[in-house]
């Protein structure tokens, strides 16, 4: 499934060949983003963060009018804030996205935005900022504690939750905390119907909750997708499924 949003021969071409069908993984990855689609329990939860800028800007319309709460960090949040005119330094940001997110719209959806981060200043200095008060040179590398706090009590309340993309840098220890705070979140809560998907979301519960096994179970499923998980949420064809129908 990981590799089905790829239209290469190896994917595509083969199955002109050969008796061709879906593994049983894959049946799962499908079963489980079907229900996100189609039939998901309210309240939902979608969680985006990390880039792929584009593909989680179609998400959100995708989900505008299914979703209760979007919550939003990481370079996602970034660009979102450029488009809107917040001063967010010398973030890291899409800018062929800005357009695009200028006119982002929401319906029954909340879209939640951090209203404070953590940044890295130009001396190199982990200083907490609010929404508003980021100045030239400083770098978005976390959500804040506020927006942590915030961002978990929803968390806690969902029947149902999607996430892909950390709120931050894990890989370095001083802006782990905004998505350590998403993942306990997430375990905190015992009756949600939980996707999870992505390899920087899967690396995030490694190095902050190396603990934790890694295992799907009847309320939680951990996609092997990535961009084939985000295209087919977002409606788009995925090459290596029509190949097989």
């Amino acid at each position: 499934f990981s590799v089905s949003h790829r239209e290469v021969a190896s994917i595509c071409a083969i199955t002109e060949f050969l008796p061709s069908y879906p593994g049983f993984l894959f049946g799962e990855e499908i079963e489980h983003l079907d229900n996100i689609i189609t039939n998901p329990e309210s309240p939902v939860v979608i969680i985006l963060g990390g880039a792929k800028v584009e593909d989680k800007l179609l998400l959100i319309e995708a989900f505008s009018s299914k979703a209760d709460w979007i919550l939003i960090g990481g370079v996602m949040a970034n660009t979102i804030l450029k488009a809107w005119n917040f001063e967010i330094g010398d973030s890291l940001y899409e800018e062929k996205m800005i357009e695009k997110a200028k006119i982002l719209g929401s319906q029954k959806a909340e879209l939640m935005l951090p209203g404070d981060f953590f940044v890295l200043t130009q001396n190199q200095q982990k200083k907490s900022r609010e929404l508003g008060q980021v100045k030239k040179g400083d770098n978005i590398l976390d959500i804040g504690p506020v927006a942590a706090y915030t961002f978990g009590k929803i968390i806690q309340k969902a029947a149902t939750i999607f996430w892909n993309g950390p709120m931050g840098k894990i890989e370095d220890k001083r802006f782990e905390d905004g998505t350590k705070a998403i993942i306990e979140a997430i375990l905190e809560n015992k009756t949600a119907k939980i996707v999870i998907g992505g390899g920087d979301t899967l690396m995030a519960f490694k190095i902050l909750k190396p603990e934790y096994k890694i295992q799907n179970t009847e309320y939680r499923f951990f996609s092997t997708g990535g961009g084939a998980m985000l295209k087919y949420l977002t409606g788009k064809s995925l090459p290596g499924l029509k190949a097989l129908s």
